[in-house]
């Protein structure tokens, strides 16, 4: 019987909330200690691989991920609240008139005027009929440091990427926090978050779930958010 050695490969996972726990294949690995923390795990068997990022009072994201033997995969999660904090803007406050129309004038990014991340490498947009609508990202910044999750193929002939379809009225779209590879967005009756990276599976998660929310992007960690009459500004 011949034997043979198989050279190990390894993880990287950015977790974006402090105290997240981190599983792979189901095994408790690791709780970070501090916000976006990145970790490292060697000595990982080349196969495929299930890593959850979990916190109490937020969504799961899970991914597979196949480990290639002498390389290291990066994956990059993102914590999404189940019950965000928000409050209600009277109309007697005297920012509401200007919260209201930064709301109503928040305009589709579409091909010819694309929505461009804080940093330039990323930009985003909406294509298609009324009633159906694709998003896309397209990556903008150095060749050399394109997300592996641009590159569906070997080599990289296309930095351009279909997010997801949007069934029905697509209302806002905008980046995630200051994140470059999670966008949100709303249709119909909910405002939500997804991520551009594909490789299965590709996290989506509700942000807010009402009547017909538009929104527009109060900062890093805040929505304005218009619905039913009544206007909001939601921590995300």
């Amino acid at each position: 019987q011949d034997f043979y050695f198989v050279k190990a490969g390894g993880i990287e996972i950015s977790a974006y909330e402090n105290g997240s726990k981190v599983f792979i294949d189901n095994i408790l690995k690791k709780t970070t200690t501090a916000p976006l923390e990145k970790i490292t795990f060697q000595n990982i068997t080349p196969e495929k691989h299930t890593i959850i990022v979990s916190k109490e009072g937020f969504w799961p994201w899970t991914k597979n991920i196949n480990v290639l033997p002498g390389m290291s995969a990066s994956i990059y999660s993102f914590s999404v609240p189940t019950s965000p904090v928000g409050e209600a803007i009277a109309k007697n406050n005297p920012e509401y008139k200007k919260i209201l129309s930064e709301i109503e004038h928040s305009t589709l990014p579409d091909e010819k005027h694309k929505k461009i991340s804080t940093d330039g490498t990323v930009a985003i947009w909406a294509e298609g009929e009324i009633g159906s609508k694709s998003i896309y990202a397209l990556w903008q910044g150095d060749e050399n440091k394109i997300p592996d999750f641009f590159c569906t193929q070997s080599p990289c002939t296309n930095n351009k990427v279909e997010i997801t379809k949007v069934k029905g009225s697509l209302k806002n779209l905008e980046f995630y926090k200051d994140r470059t590879d999670v966008i949100i967005f709303s249709s119909g009756s909910g405002i939500y978050a997804i991520e551009i990276d594909k490789r299965e599976i590709q996290n989506f998660e509700p942000i807010y779930t009402g009547v017909d929310p538009y929104f527009s992007k109060k900062s890093e960690n805040n929505l304005y958010v218009k619905d039913s009459g009544s206007v909001y500004e939601i921590n995300i």
